[in-house]
């Protein structure tokens, strides 16, 4: 319990620290508890065993300093619902009747990282696809085709992908962008003062300076997407500067 804690109230004060845990039941205090504690660097505390909405362990959570419960369904969606998604297609994954290395092969894809990322940065030089920042932290292993409505074939083929800023990576994701057969970026409906401080620019256009750029199957998959785009945005917001 709380009280028999004194560290944790001590060195709370004055932090910040957002926490969502979703469940199917009532929100897991316990595990709340658990996890604001182990992120102060104070390890697992053993007594908190037992919790829910209305326990005392609820009770005193509540008055600690800066930390606000939420009821389920109240935490914000800052990032379009990618990370639920994204948490649903894991679980899918798990259940799905396919070999132990298929498996990680397809939770390495969905999260943007492992075989599917090194061969995207082969293809790619290791560079975004478009602006060509190399800085690595920066950059997204992003599928051309959806991952729902794929089938696994194509959620592990790198020629289904992007390497791309983050920022890019989003909008591409959510069909705010897109590229025409030659490569020049499309943008939706976004403000021009937005475009601008979102660094987009008409002149910009996919690399299709190596071999494995704009490869066939590359085109094929975007062809896809961009008629996706088309339906979402109307064929008027076809470029940057239109």
């Amino acid at each position: 319990m709380l009280e028999r804690a004194p560290e944790f109230r001590d060195r709370r004060v004055g932090r910040t620290v957002d926490l969502w845990v979703e469940g199917n039941g009532p929100y897991p205090v316990k595990a709340m508890c658990l996890l604001a504690w182990h992120s102060l660097g104070l390890g697992w505390h053993e007594n908190w065993t037992k919790g829910g909405p209305a326990s005392r362990t609820d009770a005193h959570l509540q008055l600690l300093p800066g930390i606000e419960i939420l009821t389920k369904g109240e935490a914000p969606d800052s990032d379009g619902g990618r990370a639920r998604a994204i948490l649903d297609d894991l679980q899918e994954i798990e259940k799905s009747q396919v070999s132990e290395t298929t498996r990680k092969q397809l939770v390495d894809a969905r999260l943007g990282q492992g075989r599917y990322r090194r061969e995207l940065e082969e293809h790619w030089g290791a560079a975004c696809a478009v602006t060509g920042v190399i800085q690595r932290e920066a950059l997204r292993a992003s599928h051309i085709v959806p991952w729902k409505g794929s089938d696994n074939t194509t959620r592990l083929d790198p020629h289904n992908g992007l390497l791309l800023v983050a920022t890019l990576d989003c909008l591409f994701d959510t069909w705010l962008i897109s590229f025409a057969p030659d490569g020049k970026l499309l943008v939706g409906p976004i403000p021009l003062d937005e475009q601008r401080k979102l660094g987009l620019d008409p002149t910009m256009r996919l690399r299709s300076d190596g071999k494995l750029h704009l490869t066939t199957k590359r085109l094929a998959f975007l062809e896809r997407h961009r008629r996706k785009f088309l339906e979402l945005h109307g064929r008027k917001n076809r470029c940057a500067n239109a």
